[in-house]
């Protein structure tokens, strides 16, 4: 069970880190929004690349940037530990990328980044409370146990 929340823990953290690689992309080296989702997936790793990767080809393909997004949302929390609150804040992008000006959508990215390290937080701290009732449900058995035994 803690393990899961490690696992979501990393992704987060991996999201944010492509996130701030994306609204550098965007914002200081003025890149298109499909070679600024290609540059942010090379740079990126986890669940953060296939959502880059995942988007820039749609985006490729002719989808619109919202629709390029969201479909790339949903396959990066398919293959993920990724939660629907998780896939929530990064679909808060979906209508803002590529079809607002640079500094709204510098100030939105910051915005999901800011919320996925609040949700990674919470995922760690979960993690935590969780891992130590697993440690006491571990002695409290094996007391158990030798108390059935002797």
């Amino acid at each position: 069970m803690a393990s899961t929340y490690t696992a979501r823990g990393r992704e987060l953290a991996d999201c944010r880190n492509g996130l701030a690689l994306l609204e550098t992309e965007i914002c200081f080296f003025a890149r298109p929004l499909i070679g600024a989702l290609e540059a942010a997936s090379r740079q990126s790793r986890g669940v953060a690349r296939v959502l880059f990767a995942e988007a820039a080809r749609h985006l490729g393909e002719g989808l619109p940037a919202a629709a390029a997004w969201e479909s790339a949302v949903r396959r990066a929390v398919e293959c993920s530990s990724l939660s629907e609150a998780d896939a929530a804040a990064l679909l808060g992008l979906a209508p803002l990328l590529g079809n607002t000006p640079v500094g709204e959508q510098r100030r939105h990215i910051r915005g999901v980044a800011e919320r996925l390290g609040a949700q990674e937080a919470e995922a760690r701290d979960r993690q935590s409370r969780e891992g130590r009732l697993w440690g006491y449900a571990g002695v409290l058995g094996g007391l158990a146990l030798a108390a059935i035994l002797l």
